[in-house]
């Protein structure tokens, strides 16, 4: 279908014949945002909705005779206003149409003026609402895919379309953004693929995305209109968070320097994109979307860079997740988000009164929202508002045996929660927050923090090192003479204060029987000794049996003396080992600190 080599053509060439399609009183506005940064046009279009499998949908299959062949062939409606009018009524402010512009293209990659039109009265409709409209480049049947093969023909494909998009919405106002490309740019597998075992290749990648970045920018900057200061809309490395935070990532230049940039949010994907998770609100669910956030709000928002997420929802069943599931996650998502400055945009596709289609979370028949109590909770999320980035405990920390440590008094509130593994064996917390060091050795736990009036909310792993502190200034004689019928076992034999017997053994009369004693903590060696207990059961045993034992102990004294030093060594050999032992356990439970187990709420100061 497309030509090897292809000029460019001039906008105005290419797009004369399609601009008196609709009047230039419709595409105009009332909006300026020339006086506004990108981050306050952003932090004003509140929450998103896309309107998905619409004039995205494609396939050789559907007949391109028409556009609305295209608008119904995924299950959509034919778009109304009304319909529109019900987002903005519902609380959505900013609308984005995914757009498959190869649809009714000709060979010279003329776009169809029809096309062009419909798209434009869709807008219009949500601009009259005053909606912001993102207006993008979207999979279009993955021939973008094919640029590292063909990187003349792809490249001309793609300008063309902007070309002719750019000129033709040139005159809408501010209410309209452009966005670069869908989740394409850097998914060329067979130069790199994220998921091999080389970064072989990884960097080709990233410049054939800001080639893509940057072409769009020169274009449309060039283009006349409102054109030179309208928000432009970046796309990410596949618009996935990790790839997109990347250090590799580069924003392309811009002289009116107005760009925001582009991810979606489907983590988990178990959840989110398949039907293999009902279920989600885990602390270490929370976890790590808190974590995602925070490194957008990092790598970009802080440094000046706005972030929209393109599509976040529960893009699969939504229906089948257990009841509120869903809820609580899409709530969750745009919270975290949008009290950070980004705006959150809701993946959304035709509801389908059948039940086939039962992930949309608007009905477009009805122009109303299935879920009316996710409606009051977003519309909850705006009212209150953006807020600052709340500090981060340090990651990690040291305790000593037997200290304890008020987390209160760093928060600086009372309204958290402690989440400890229910298997931690190395920390207790109580209702009060205090966290209390009960077994030396490596351990974690996840603070969850309220959002605040001014402040973000808060997950945090942190990582806790518990020292086993100094050595017990008693220890328990080695060998023990007892005697008298009151003494049955070795738990009957006192010891030093803080020892405790380890485990029960039964006394024999005139005999010596071995038991472990331990200090508290029984993690370490030199916490544990082995004592030697003989016992007489009479208390006025024979002068002979003493005399015996007092010859046995004179005797054996030049032995004891001469033996001291290899038991010493032999004792700091021991202690060696286990220490050695303890600092592999150590370095084991460091790393698994971050894998994911039952989890016990220990610790609760305040109801949300």
């Amino acid at each position: 279908m497309f030509k090897k080599t292809f000029a460019v053509m001039s906008a105005a060439a290419l797009a004369a014949s399609v601009l008196s399609a609709i009047p230039v009183s419709a595409r105009g506005g009332e909006l300026d945002n020339s006086g506004k940064t990108a981050q306050e046009v952003v932090s004003d279009m509140g929450m998103g909705i896309n309107l998905g499998n619409t004039f995205e949908s494609c396939g050789t299959w559907i007949d391109a005779s028409s556009v609305s062949n295209f608008e119904k062939a995924w299950g959509s409606p034919i778009i109304t206003k009304d319909m529109i009018d019900g987002y903005a009524a519902e609380g959505f402010k900013t609308l984005r149409i995914p757009v498959a512009w190869s649809n009714m293209m000709d060979d010279d990659y003329t776009i169809a003026p029809e096309y062009l039109e419909r798209v434009a009265e869709v807008a219009q409709w949500a601009v009259d609402n005053d909606m912001y409209v993102i207006i993008n480049e979207h999979w279009d049947s993955g021939w973008i895919e094919e640029y590292p093969e063909k990187p003349e023909e792809v490249m001309n494909h793609y300008l063309a379309i902007w070309e002719q998009v750019a000129d033709y919405f040139k005159d809408f106002d501010d209410h309209l953004i452009f966005e670069s490309q869908n989740e394409e740019l850097g998914n060329w597998s067979k130069v790199w693929n994220r998921w091999g075992s080389t970064d072989e290749g990884k960097q080709d990648c990233y410049d054939y995305a800001l080639a893509f970045n940057q072409n769009f920018v020169d274009l449309v900057r060039n283009s006349g209109g409102n054109n030179d200061d309208r928000l432009l809309l970046i796309s990410g490395i596949i618009t996935d968070v990790d790839l997109t935070c990347d250090e590799m990532f580069q924003m392309p230049e811009d002289p009116a320097d107005k760009m925001a940039v582009s991810v979606h949010y489907y983590t988990p994907y178990n959840f989110a994109l398949s039907d293999n998770a009902s279920t989600w609100g885990t602390p270490e669910e929370y976890l790590e979307l808190n974590t995602y956030m925070r490194k957008l709000y990092t790598r970009f928002v802080s440094q000046g860079v706005p972030v929209i997420i393109g599509e976040a929802c529960v893009g699969f069943k939504i229906m089948d997740k257990e009841d509120g599931e869903a809820r609580e996650y899409i709530d969750a998502v745009c919270e975290q988000a949008y009290e950070r400055g980004m705006c959150p945009v809701l993946w959304d596709i035709n509801y389908s009164e059948s039940g086939q289609t039962n992930n949309s979370v608007y009905k477009r028949s009805l122009q109303q929202m299935t879920d009316t109590q996710l409606k009051a909770d977003l519309a909850g999320i705006v009212a209150a508002g953006q807020k600052e980035e709340s500090e981060l405990l340090p990651e990690e920390l040291e305790m000593t045996y037997g200290e304890t440590f008020d987390l209160s008094t760093v928060l600086g509130t009372t309204d958290f929660t402690v989440y400890v593994n229910d298997k931690n064996k190395y920390i207790t917390a109580d209702e009060n927050g205090v966290i209390s060091a009960i077994k030396a050795g490596s351990t974690d736990f996840i603070i969850h923090r309220w959002a605040t009036d001014t402040q973000t909310e808060l997950w945090q792993r942190v990582y806790l090192e518990v020292n086993k502190g100094g050595a017990p200034a008693t220890r328990p004689d080695e060998e023990i003479v007892v005697k008298g019928p009151d003494y049955k076992t070795n738990q009957d034999v006192p010891l030093p204060e803080g020892w405790s017997w380890m485990e029960t053994v039964d006394l024999i009369d005139g005999q010596t029987v071995t038991a472990k004693a331990s200090y508290e903590d029984k993690s370490f060696s030199d916490r544990i000794v082995e004592v030697k207990i003989t016992w007489y059961s009479a208390a006025d045993e024979s002068s002979a049996a003493d005399s015996k034992t007092a010859d046995d102990k004179s005797s054996s004294k030049a032995d004891t003396s001469s033996k001291a030093a290899s038991t010493e060594t032999k004792t700091t050999n021991t202690a060696s080992a286990t220490n050695a032992s303890t600092g592999a356990s150590t370095a084991s439970a460091l790393a698994l600190a971050a894998v994911v187990g039952a989890v016990a709420v220990v610790a609760k100061r305040k109801n949300k």
